[in-house]
């Protein structure tokens, strides 16, 4: 092994994916051998820039699908509630959305806790506690995750060398290639920029799409771990004016029936609506959890 990772420290992506490399020999085939070793250490060279991607899945400006423009497979690692969302941002994300025509694949799915060791009943205990997390998350079973990502594979393909992995900022991404290339699929290549740098670049498009899907947007100002949060009622909302407008009762509680939809207790968001093509910041509204009438049922979130 220490043979190996001094041949390939300071190899290129195209020379780790010759055929007489020794991790890769089986390219444009799937190797069905475990990768024993990470060989990018030092450095990651196989990437994807944000003019690429731009051109490729957003070019001038619109929309089109894989099959139209031949694109390469786009791997999102974001949790499923990020990657959906196109109404209100989560976590760091600055904008909801994502890449034109990506997938999902979140990256602790590649992950599981294991659990306690089944205990037999017995006389003084005749129905047995159920098994409990124990220890640290750890890579689920190898051939769960080679299926997977073989799944993934594009039609044609062997392997996932072609394909773009990212996330929100470059980072969970990793995890994606580091499993893809451990159950021999191949060595994805990383956009770093990722979604912060894409939506950035291309946000009037992004806003537009919003407010299509949705008849406003919500820019947040407060957000919660959605993580076991609860979901907003409509009737725990107060929505306030900004400075210099009136919102009618009517428009007040549809916007509220709407957001509600997206929100959790305790998050606070503007309103903005979209007026002669331009965004119109109208109003805020903040989810109260003292408002909830004590009949009303509790919904707690799951990514």
């Amino acid at each position: 092994i220490k043979a190996k990772e001094e041949k390939n420290a300071n190899a290129t992506p195209s020379q780790l994916l010759s055929t007489d490399n020794v991790l890769t020999k089986n390219i444009p085939g799937a190797s069905s051998e475990r990768i024993a070793y990470w060989p990018y250490a030092k450095q990651w060279t196989h990437i994807a820039t944000s003019a690429e991607i731009i051109k490729t899945y957003l070019p001038n400006g619109n929309e089109t699908s894989r099959t139209e423009n031949a694109a390469p497979l786009y791997v999102d690692a974001r949790f499923a509630l990020r990657y959906n969302s196109s109404c209100r941002s989560y976590a760091g994300d600055k904008l909801a959305g994502h890449v034109p025509n990506s997938i999902n694949r979140p990256w602790n799915a590649n992950v599981m806790v294991p659990l306690s060791p089944p205990v037999a009943p017995s006389a003084s205990s005749p129905v047995p506690p159920l098994p409990v997390p124990c220890g640290f998350a750890v890579l689920r079973p190898f051939a769960e995750l080679r299926a997977e990502f073989f799944e993934l594979v594009p039609k044609g393909k062997g392997n996932h060398n072609e394909s773009i992995f990212s996330c929100a900022s470059g980072v969970t991404a990793c995890m994606n290639i580091a499993v893809c290339h451990h159950v021999g699929l191949g060595i994805p290549r990383l956009y770093a920029g990722a979604w912060s740098e894409f939506e950035s670049l291309n946000r009037s498009h992004f806003i537009a799409k919003a407010h299509k899907s949705h008849g406003f947007r919500l820019d947040m100002v407060k957000k919660v771990n959605p993580v076991g949060a609860i979901r907003a009622h409509s009737n725990q909302l107060r929505v306030t004016p900004a400075p210099g407008r009136n919102i009618s009762s009517k428009i007040a509680n549809e916007l509220k029936r709407k957001a509600a939809e997206c929100l959790f207790v305790d998050e606070v968001a503007d309103i903005y609506l979209l007026k002669k093509g331009k965004e119109v910041l109208i109003g805020r509204v903040e989810v109260v959890a003292s408002t909830l009438h004590p009949s009303t049922s509790v919904t707690r979130s799951k990514l």
